[in-house]
This record gives C-alpha cells, sequence and structure tokens, in this order.
C-alpha cells in the first residue's frame, strides 16, 4: 500500500518536542510581562502627575500629590490610583511630608521635586518616575538620576 500520513508515534513525537520548547520559553515570556506591567503601570503614574502638572497651570490652583508606600498607591487630583499587585513601591526620593507630597503649581514649577522607584517583584527590575527640579518635567527611566 502506498498510503500518505503521519503516523501515531511521529505525532506524539513532535508534540513532544512543541511541549519541551513551550516550557523551556515560558518564563522568559513570563518575565517580559511582568517587565510590561512594570512600564505600564510607571507610565501611568507618570501622565497623572503630567495631568496634575497641566490642571494646575489650567485652573491657576495648586494641585497636590501624595504617595503611598506602605499602600503601593498615590492620590493625584483627588483621585487614589493602586499599583498592580505584583508591582512594588520601593521609594520615593526629594518629597517632603508624611505620606511624601509634592505641588505642582499655577506657574507650571513643582516643590519639591523628586524621584520615585517602582520595582517588580518577580525579577528585581526597578524602573524610575523622575520630576525634575527646573522644568518640572516627569519622565519614565530604566537607570537612576544622574544626582544620585
Amino acid at each position: 500500500m502506498n498510503e500518505k500520513g503521519y503516523t501515531l508515534i511521529e505525532l506524539l513525537l513532535v508534540l513532544m518536542i512543541m511541549s519541551v520548547l513551550m516550557a523551556m520559553t515560558f518564563p522568559a515570556i513570563d518575565g517580559a510581562l511582568e517587565d510590561a506591567k512594570l512600564r505600564a503601570d510607571a507610565n501611568i503614574m507618570a501622565q497623572e502627575l503630567r495631568n496634575a502638572r497641566f490642571e494646575a497651570v489650567f485652573t491657576k490652583e495648586p494641585k497636590w500629590c501624595f504617595f503611598y508606600k506602605y499602600d503601593n498607591s498615590y492620590r493625584v487630583n483627588n483621585k487614589t490610583i493602586r499599583l498592580r499587585d505584583s508591582i512594588i513601591f520601593v521609594d520615593t526620593t526629594g518629597f517632603s511630608g508624611q505620606p511624601p507630597t509634592c505641588v505642582f503649581h499655577p506657574t507650571g514649577a513643582v516643590s519639591p521635586a523628586g524621584t520615585i522607584t517602582l520595582q517588580n517583584e518577580r525579577n528585581s527590575k526597578y524602573i524610575y518616575i523622575i520630576i525634575n527640579p527646573v522644568v518640572s518635567r516627569v519622565r519614565v527611566s530604566n537607570y537612576p538620576p544622574e544626582s544620585w
């Protein structure tokens, strides 16, 4: 007979090879997903801070931002935002008060400026939200500010 097709053993062998390859790549994919979650939370926080600065200038009223490290949350424009469960609020540097606080003024200035450090609990990657003291620019960086 001249029948074409695959045997059950060949199909099982291919499935086994695919399973091994998937098992080897899953940790890398999972780590990339966790990094993306960290970056997403940092970008959301940075955008909320930029919005607070814009609203302070637009409404001509100061906007307060509070950072609650113990609760993994922050409060901007009377809105409390929690970080994802896998993201850790590591530290705030440069901000004053308890909880750490900054104020965006109607002139566009911020006082005090500082840096917020977030961490990915799975692979210990850090990301920094930096508020520049001179121009009040809010940016996200993989590296701490040079002044550290």
